[in-house]
């Protein structure tokens, strides 16, 4: 079998059409209709069904795909892999992490486990909790980093760091006489921006709503379109400071103090098991960090802690005990 057969079949299944797909691999119409008769003859079905103006995949040709996207991505790895020990690069580490960890703490934590590992190569994916899980699953990524705990058998998980959730409003926010508001005055005056964080909302709002009654909110499932919506004044809400920092370098937002109890936001980093030397070595460089700089509280376990066994993930929801064995 050809591998250019692949990608082409991959293509003309994409666009439905086999002229547009010659387009985008710079071949000739004709090209792309061998390729895909080589294919289809190799294989002893019809992949496509051929009509006027496009073509469709049949139920074959529908099967047949997942198979050919899995042996080109295996095909690009192993390629990859290849170029790196030529090049010198003989580790390579794939991240998978969700929007707000590659904003906020990704970065330091990258650049302080370079420097240790000088020739390896990051390939860094951005997804939801769910695509990071199933990425690792499949052996797509070696770490996840994200906002909530993953349940699964077949992931070591742990929390390594812990961040304060702080109340943030617009910076112009005033009580009636002038002076900064207060958490009472501010949800009078404005709406509360909800569930931009996966984890402790549900709880939070439960707490305010008995301590403050009843309460106007705007559900926005964004943190950084959150605190665009606090910069214009349309709202205030409860986020990680880490997510708000920037912000409240600026003076474009403020925080706000409040005597209600707030929770924690956490990060987890989850691994594939077995769990592989270098993905190991970059979870416990995290948390190492996270314990040096504070953001990993003392009875938490450090870096040197084993992972959990099978069957125990990185504790409950925020506001749980303490996590691991």
């Amino acid at each position: 079998m050809d591998w250019d057969w692949l990608e082409t079949f991959q293509v003309a299944a994409e666009e439905e059409n086999f002229h547009r797909a010659a387009q985008r691999l710079n071949l000739t119409q004709p090209a792309v209709s061998q390729h895909v008769r080589r294919l289809e003859a190799h294989l002893g079905v019809e992949l496509f069904d051929r009509r006027a103006r496009r073509v469709a995949l049949t139920p074959a040709g529908r099967r047949f795909l997942r198979h050919a996207l899995r042996l080109r991505q295996e095909l690009e790895r192993a390629t990859a892999e290849l170029r790196r020990l030529r090049d010198g690069l003989v580790e390579a580490l794939g991240l998978a992490v969700s929007p707000l960890v590659a904003t906020t703490t990704l970065p330091r934590w990258m650049e302080a486990f370079a420097r240790e590992h000088p020739r390896l190569e990051w390939s860094v994916e951005v997804a939801d909790a769910p695509a990071v899980a199933a990425r690792l699953l499949h052996g797509e990524a070696d770490v996840g980093l994200v906002r909530e705990a993953l349940a699964h058998p077949e992931l070591a998980v742990r929390r390594v760091l812990e961040d304060p959730v702080i109340l943030v409003a617009p910076a112009d926010a005033q009580d009636h006489d002038g002076a900064p508001a207060g958490l009472g005055e501010l949800l009078e005056s404005h709406p509360l921006l909800t569930h931009n964080h996966p984890e402790y909302w549900e709880t939070l709002l439960r707490d305010l709503a008995a301590r403050h009654g009843s309460i106007r909110t705007m559900r926005v499932s964004d943190v950084h379109v959150t605190l665009r919506f606090v910069e214009e004044g349309m709202g205030i809400s409860f986020l990680p400071l880490s997510a708000a920092r920037r912000e409240l370098l600026r003076g474009t937002i403020r925080e706000v103090p409040t005597a209600d109890p707030l929770p924690v936001a956490a990060t987890y980093v989850a691994l594939r098991r077995p769990v592989a030397p270098l993905a190991d070595a970059f979870a416990r460089a995290v948390a190492d960090h996270a314990r040096r700089t504070g953001a990993l509280p003392a009875g938490r376990p450090g870096p040197e802690a084993p992972w959990p066994p099978r069957g125990r993930d990185a504790g409950r929801r925020t506001g749980s005990g303490p996590l691991g064995p």
